[in-house]
């Protein structure tokens, strides 16, 4: 039946019945590889947004879980937001990569974007807490935690969580002077 299906998308590329045909041959085989290949020809295929999207989720859930690709898939994730920014499928797969230690850095890339434009700030908070989570550098730090102070004060208008933030940066800023006096400091050298 494959062979046959692969024939008719030889005659014509864009042969609906035949790619459904074939989605569903290999989702039942556990096929991935070949499924993903279909997905993608049914997408582009599709002229409705909201089934290309669907195929697209498929495809990009299918590179993550069953493919193991997930800086793969997160570049699909990524697609699909910016065609369709309020994809909540795509927006949620990522979301739950960077919560995440393995990608976090590239989830937060992809979803940071479009939360910002959505004006979504409890999202871009959480997304940038996480950022702080794995970051060792001082300054990025620092920068970080200047911009959660930002967000709270100015675009969520919560001056407590604002202070909170800043707070943070206080005390960041506060060690990682300290470490350094202590490390120019003779006699504090070992510290």
């Amino acid at each position: 039946a494959v062979g046959h299906l692969r024939a008719v998308l030889d005659e014509g590329a864009g042969d609906k019945d035949a790619l459904a045909f074939l989605d569903a041959i290999f989702t039942r085989d556990e096929r991935h590889a070949d499924l993903l290949e279909v997905l993608d020809a049914r997408a582009a295929g599709e002229s409705s947004a909201a089934a290309r999207d669907d195929l697209a989720l498929r495809a990009a859930r299918l590179t993550e879980v069953e493919l193991g690709d997930v800086e793969g898939a997160i570049a699909r994730y990524q697609k699909i937001l910016g065609g369709s920014p309020q994809n909540a499928g795509a927006r949620e797969a990522l979301a739950t990569i960077a919560r995440g230690t393995d990608y976090r850095s590239s989830a937060v890339a992809a979803l940071e974007p479009v939360l910002r434009a959505a004006k979504d700030w409890a999202g871009v908070v959480e997304l940038l807490e996480l950022r702080l989570a794995i970051e060792d550098a001082g300054a990025e730090r620092l920068a970080t935690l200047a911009e959660i102070a930002r967000i709270e004060e100015i675009e969520r208008r919560d001056t407590r969580r604002a202070f909170d933030a800043w707070a943070r940066a206080l005390t960041e800023e506060g060690t990682a002077e300290a470490i350094e006096v202590a490390r120019c400091t003779p006699g504090l050298a070992g510290f």
